[in-house]
């Protein structure tokens, strides 16, 4: 299941969803959301692509034990101005 959502919008009932492509307007925020709602256990596929308001401590919750998706096979941060190098690894090492 492939979701382009609209900028604000609800992800608790969307268990089924595997590709998100939040591109350009993913911010931290919505990171933590997913964090703690774990809204999207299926999820294989997140693009947040060109998303300004994304930075390493987003990228961080993202490997926080209650998100941790074992399915989650990519991330597309291009373009994200505001993560380091350094974001990275924190993805890769967990």
């Amino acid at each position: 299941v492939v979701f382009e959502p609209p900028p604000f919008i609800t992800l608790q009932s969307m268990i089924n969803l595997t590709t998100l492509n939040v591109s350009k307007w993913a911010t931290d925020f919505f990171l933590r959301h997913l964090e703690h709602e774990r809204a999207v256990p299926l999820l294989k596929h997140l693009s947040l692509a060109q998303s300004m308001q994304v930075t390493d401590a987003g990228l961080e919750s993202l490997t926080r034990n209650s998100i941790r998706c074992e399915t989650l096979e990519s991330i597309d941060i291009t373009y994200c101005r505001r993560t380091t190098y350094a974001g990275t690894f924190i993805l890769r090492d967990e």
